[in-house]
């Protein structure tokens, strides 16, 4: 069974395939804020909070961090299974512009 930990490096995998940057954020700093911040070329920003396939659940605070950055404009996604990872980052390789190089 694929777990969070699975998710975390495949999205890590992809966007670095993409051309770009998937960094752990610290928490510590502002409470409930995502868990992964992706930077894909063309300034392509995600906040990405990752959970548990089948469970973990979004706390309130998390709901209202992601609100506050939906409202300036970054998508701020939870991912919890394979599937939903595949969704998000298909764009990513629709728009990666590496592949209009060769």
């Amino acid at each position: 069974m694929i777990d969070e930990r699975d998710i975390e490096r495949q999205l890590g995998r992809i966007a670095q395939e993409c051309g770009g940057l998937c960094l752990k954020l610290d928490s510590s700093a502002k409470k409930g804020i995502q868990d992964r911040l992706v930077l894909l070329p063309r300034a392509r920003v995600y906040f990405v909070e990752l959970k548990r396939p089948g469970g973990g659940r979004v706390s309130v605070l998390q709901q209202v961090r992601r609100t506050q950055i939906r409202r300036m404009g970054f998508p701020a996604l939870v991912i919890r299974d394979a599937a939903e990872l595949a969704e998000l980052t298909k764009s990513w390789y629709d728009n990666d512009e590496r592949k209009d190089e060769t």
